[in-house]
């Protein structure tokens, strides 16, 4: 029963995750891609596939925004953050940490959300 309720659970989280409107990655504390969805490829208009995302860095998936810097913030101080690029204006990011429970950052949630509807 236990077993089961997980999966379930599980299920409906990939399921909503799969089909929000926002773009999610989630980053290790090297910074690279761990787990993204369909709709962050669906953002790039094709210039990504789900497969070539997970693995890179994000300095390689969003190269002219400068979120290394905002992303090693996020690690250091564990302090989300939400940020409107001015380079493209299209694209705003919210980066959430994910502590453990000695509240040291472990992960980042990347939510990328179009302003092009």
């Amino acid at each position: 029963p236990l077993y089961q309720a997980l999966a379930t659970e599980k299920e409906l989280v990939e399921y909503i995750v799969e089909n929000i409107d926002e773009g999610i990655l989630v980053l290790n504390s090297q910074l690279k891609v761990i787990s993204s969805n369909s709709a962050l490829a669906r953002m790039s208009g094709g210039e990504y596939e789900m497969a070539a995302i997970n693995g890179r860095p994000i300095s390689a998936l969003f190269p002219y925004l400068g979120l290394e810097d905002v992303c090693k913030s996020v690690l250091a101080t564990g302090d989300s953050f939400e940020q409107t690029p001015l380079s493209s204006g299209t694209l705003i990011f919210k980066l959430i940490p994910l502590k453990d429970a000695k509240d040291k950052v472990h992960n980042i949630i990347v939510v990328v959300k179009s302003r092009m509807k």
